[in-house]
């Protein structure tokens, strides 16, 4: 009798360490694919409901994971290396470690997944105390202000838009 007893418990702890081990590992992947990866020079915001100037018609606000945080980082890097490559480079001298990032995720009337990127120089960090929550607009300031949008579906980036000086 105390030889099953005791066996049944190894059976039950072997168990409770295999449910313990999967849902650490469930965790562990749910906490990769969160904001919560986000680095202080980054923030999401949801898209408001008059960003039809960026998504078009018919959008719906989507929150972007960590990972594809992370692969807009990777497209947004692609993107400095293109400028410097083109004929023209409107973010002369920049690096991407030079901004904040604001990332707005929609997904568009097609249904692809959109992320518009909103960069601005951390120098200029001090002027707006709210860039966590709200879009940061400004006119001119050259190439300290510039936006582009990711397609998370294609896994590329469109519509560069580097702000013109005053």
């Amino acid at each position: 009798m105390y030889r099953k007893i005791t066996v049944s418990i190894k059976i039950i702890m072997l168990l409770m360490i295999i449910s313990l081990a999967a849902c650490s590992k469930i965790t562990e992947k749910t906490v990769k694919n969160t904001p919560a990866d986000l680095n202080p020079n980054q923030t999401i915001i949801d898209a408001s409901k008059n960003m039809e100037w960026v998504f078009g018609k018919n959008y719906k606000s989507w929150a972007p994971s960590g990972t594809d945080i992370e692969n807009a980082e990777k497209l947004i890097t692609e993107c400095f290396n293109d400028q410097k490559r083109g004929t023209l480079n409107r973010l002369l001298n920049r690096k991407p470690e030079d901004y904040y990032r604001q990332f707005v995720g929609a997904i568009n009337e097609k249904g692809e997944k959109i992320i518009w990127v909103n960069c601005f120089c951390e120098k200029e960090i001090n002027f707006f105390k709210d860039w966590k929550t709200n879009i940061i607009m400004v006119a001119d300031g050259g190439n300290c202000f510039f936006n582009l949008k990711i397609n998370v579906d294609k896994n590329n980036y469109f519509d560069v838009m580097v702000n013109g000086n005053a």
